[in-house]
């Protein structure tokens, strides 16, 4: 702005943004742990996901879930279905990974750089980076993500594949015989992605 009574136009997605930071600040109590310099890298502490047009899964630790995807979400483009399952297990697990820099995995090159680089065109992968956003501020870390071959990608990849798990096959990979209850306003049914895109 070159004059002091020109106008400035905000946009949604600046408004967007600002929220998140006003919500974190809201809940702020002053106090804040540095990060330790390492990384927690995914296959130490067993943080993987995956996901297709069908379903996403993701695993941390011996605990693990499988999300279903609707028939009206099979149209949205994999990179937000790859994503979703990242958003909703940093969510659940977010008081064991607070305080921590983790490294995760992902078989898509799109979500790995927009964890990364924390930002997206994509309206509606804008909207779930803005939530993990605000959950690694309020939880005190910082989450990156490198690529991987689908084909290093196998216990996620076999939990989504065969949803119907075997119990046996399930102790191989030193899981839980149960998934994770999934929180309802993660559910496909309720959370409502921006289907424009």
């Amino acid at each position: 702005m070159q004059h002091a009574n020109q106008k400035a136009r905000v946009t949604s997605g600046l408004i967007e943004d600002a929220k998140v930071w006003l919500s974190f600040l809201m809940e702020y109590d002053g106090r804040l742990m540095f990060l330790p310099p390492q990384w927690l890298q995914a296959n130490e502490i067993n943080l993987h996901s995956v996901a297709s047009k069908v379903a996403g899964a993701f695993v941390y630790g011996k605990q693990w879930f499988v999300i279903q995807y609707p028939p009206e979400w099979q149209e949205l483009n994999i990179a937000f279905l790859e994503y979703y399952p990242i958003v909703v297990g940093i969510d659940i697990f977010q008081a064991k990974l607070a305080n921590h820099r983790i490294l995760m995995v992902t078989d898509n090159m799109a979500v790995a750089h927009v964890v990364r680089s924390q930002t997206t065109k994509h309206q509606g992968m804008l909207k779930l980076l803005r939530i993990m956003v605000g959950i690694c501020m309020r939880a005190n870390m910082c989450v990156s993500a490198e690529y991987i071959k689908s084909k290093d990608n196998v216990v996620p990849d076999y939990l989504f594949r065969y949803l119907q798990v075997p119990e046996d096959r399930l102790s191989s990979f030193g899981l839980c015989r149960e998934p994770v209850v999934v929180p309802e306003r993660w559910l496909p049914g309720i959370y409502r992605p921006d289907f424009r895109q």
